[in-house]
């Protein structure tokens, strides 16, 4: 039994592993071509398609990325680039993180080394994806960036884990090579891509369970690629780490024979019926806390060139109690708010203006507060999405106006808990959260007579799950990681085994 169990045990910690480090890069090149005499081209050394299987070239940084021949592979305008993955990349806005399916490495990088300033990139590289080969679908990325003009390769690190997704080169701009890769937090950066930004040729959202085939594309410029990676799951491999534990737990507490040739062996201990009660209760609730909440985020303005409203969506899943405000919701949007000069208003007053995000997905806020070195009281001035901000004039009006569904309280006055968007007397940073809560913002005339919400558009009025189906997914704080639950399995395990051999001692 012993040989039986430890075997049991051990498949349970190595299977997790196994899926890991499954074949998680590009196979096979399907088709290439360098470019089709357009400006710019590429130079003909860098037309090695193979350099763009496998993994990322390991001395590749931030700061000095892979760039011989060898290394990457050149795509010019009008050129491409197709690659199979014998693995099909699933569409898993939950359990891969920060909501990305898929990741490509290419040769931009961050400028200079002591305090970043710029990042060289090589925009116009676009991405389309397909299931078979024939059908190919475009991803239209929210924030515009393409297959090598993102977060730079920094081959030391994890390939399969994005860097989150929150942050944008600009949350980079000041820092050194050793800060800049502390917010990569082990990540190996590049230009990650969820399967769910798929549209087609007229623009209509196309739902993908998975993909097997990505191409990248020279529509208005040229690029490199290093290599081609599918996310990590988190945490996937959990269930069968689970189940096994489970079992070994079953396996180890049951009441052992005594031993009639050896009278000074007596039977060991047993956990009777209501600690095993209590031990799977405690367990299942930790597990329970662990699991992430989820919260919704609608933006809509006059975003389009033309003056048109456009609406802007994401669903943000978190940890419970990890965020926990209207304003963390934002904050995990746009990133954390940075001073960045006064705003004056109509009546002359002087106010601190802070800022996050960058030129094509930002956020600024007025500030209330006296803190002269916080946001404290932050009130919404504008955003700017899809390259374009929208900005209250001074006067306030017309203004934002924020919107909440699914629940949530401000100073204990609840919110209906269904979908129909009310109005919120709440600022940012009253509103509460609760899991499945929904925000919007809208800007324009509030409704004059206090009648039922008629300007949240496209929406009829209501905010459900459904309404986000093609919603951006950030995860804040993912779920538990493998080697997080592989470590408390093996210390956990271990410290069964010692008691159960303390239970076994000899009685005097």
């Amino acid at each position: 039994m012993k040989n039986y169990l430890g075997a049991l045990l051990l498949g349970a910690f190595l299977t997790p592993l196994g899926v890991i480090h499954a074949d998680t890069f590009a196979d096979e090149v399907v088709s290439y071509t360098a470019y089709t005499g357009g400006t710019p081209g590429i130079n003909t050394s860098f037309e090695t398609p193979s350099a763009a299987l496998g993994a990322p070239t390991s001395s590749g940084t931030i700061i000095a990325p892979a760039f011989s021949s060898s290394q990457i592979v050149g795509i010019g305008n009008g050129g491409e680039l197709t690659v199979e993955f014998n693995n099909p990349i699933t569409n898993d806005p939950v359990d891969h993180a920060f909501g990305m399916d898929f990741t490509i490495f290419g040769n931009d990088f961050f400028t200079p080394p002591s305090s970043i300033t710029s990042t060289f990139d090589h925009p116009g590289v676009t991405v389309w994806v397909s299931q078979d080969n024939v059908n190919y679908y475009e991803l239209k990325v929210p924030d515009g960036y393409g297959a090598d003009d993102s977060f730079p390769e920094q081959g030391s690190g994890n390939p399969l884990l994005p860097v989150n997704s929150s942050l944008t080169l600009s949350s980079f701009n000041g820092l050194s090579e050793a800060q800049a890769l502390s917010l990569y937090n082990g990540s190996a950066g590049g230009a990650s891509f969820s399967i769910s930004w798929a549209e087609d040729g007229s623009g209509n959202p196309v739902n993908l369970s998975s993909i097997s085939y990505v191409e990248v594309e020279g529509t208005s410029g040229y690029g490199y690629v290093d290599a081609f990676s599918s996310v990590e799951s988190v945490p996937e491999p959990s269930g069968a780490l689970l189940l096994f534990a489970g079992m070994g737990v079953l396996l180890f507490y049951r009441r052992p024979r005594g031993n009639p040739e050896r009278p000074d062996k007596l039977p060991g201990r047993r956990i009777t019926g209501k600690p095993i009660i209590a031990l799977a209760l405690a367990f299942f609730a930790t597990l329970a806390g662990l699991r992430a909440d989820t919260s919704y985020l609608l933006i809509q303005g006059p975003f389009g060139s033309s003056g048109a409203t456009e609406t802007f969506q994401w669903q943000v899943n978190y940890q419970s109690g990890v965020l926990q405000t209207g304003q963390d919701l934002l904050s995990a949007v746009f990133g954390t708010p940075s001073l960045n000069g006064t705003y004056t208003d109509v009546y002359d007053d002087v106010y601190n203006y802070y800022t996050a995000g960058n030129s094509t997905k930002g956020v600024g806020y007025i500030d209330f507060g006296s803190n002269p070195t916080e946001l404290t009281e932050p009130f919404v001035a504008s955003f700017t999405l899809g390259a374009m901000a929208v900005v209250q004039d001074p006067s306030y009006s017309p203004g934002w106006n924020y919107y909440v569904a699914g629940g949530g309280s401000n100073n204990g006055n609840g919110y209906p808990n269904s979908g129909a968007w009310t109005f919120s007397n709440d600022g940012t940073d009253s509103r509460t959260l609760v899991n499945g809560s929904f925000d919007a913002w809208v800007f324009g005339a509030t409704n004059p007579d206090g009648g039922p919400v008629t300007f949240v558009q496209g929406s009829s009025n209501t905010s459900t799950t459904a309404n986000f189906a093609n919603a951006m997914v950030i995860n804040v704080v993912p779920e538990p990681a493998s080697a997080v639950l592989l470590a408390c399995g093996a210390g956990g395990t271990l410290a069964l085994f010692r008691k159960r051999r303390a239970w076994h001692r000899p009685r005097p």
